[in-house]
């Protein structure tokens, strides 16, 4: 049986946290992410999270969403600043870290699951079983190029009933 290789274009974090859980899910598949920049470069302030992205996070992977919690500002009160008025809104559950932070954690997990990391790379036409491309930040300036034809099946994430097909477009 062949080893499935992923190939995930960017480095930010829709790249790193795909490149980590496909490695998580089979430790036996060759993951690369491959990013245009350097790994400090980083585009935007802060990620903002929901409670319930937080617990999508936790049972994805516990160990990257305890990195992450533990840098987390929280916060539940908004404060609405207008015409000299302050109208508060609670209850909202929201937490929010730096985006360079986050990158940071990420890399790290990445790196100690094994995910291969290039950066300061271009990829022109990746050969790889599947490819993943990343669309945080500035995602919207990199190329796509055409495959011949989609991966057949689907390739499951997730835990039991929660599971989720996630649909590859690459090369069979």
């Amino acid at each position: 049986m062949s080893v499935q290789r992923i190939l995930c274009l960017g480095g930010g974090p829709a790249g790193l946290y795909t490149a980590l859980l496909m490695k998580k899910a089979d430790p036996r598949r060759v993951v690369r992410v491959v990013e245009r920049n350097q790994p400090g470069d980083t585009f935007g302030w802060g990620v903002v999270f929901s409670d319930q992205t937080l617990g999508n996070l936790e049972a994805a992977d516990p160990e990257t969403a305890a990195e992450v919690v533990g840098a987390f500002n929280r916060w539940d009160d908004i404060d609405v600043h207008f015409k000299g008025r302050t109208v508060t809104s609670g209850g909202h559950g929201f937490c929010g870290i730096g985006r360079k932070r986050l990158l940071n954690i990420l890399q790290e997990r990445c790196e100690a699951l094994d995910v291969e990391l290039a950066y300061d790379d271009e990829v022109a036409r990746p050969h790889c079983g599947a490819r993943i491309r990343g669309r945080s930040g500035r995602g919207g300036r990199r190329t796509q190029q055409p495959h011949p034809r989609p991966l057949r099946g689907n390739l499951r994430t997730g835990r039991g009933a929660a599971a989720m097909p996630l649909r590859l477009a690459g090369h069979a």
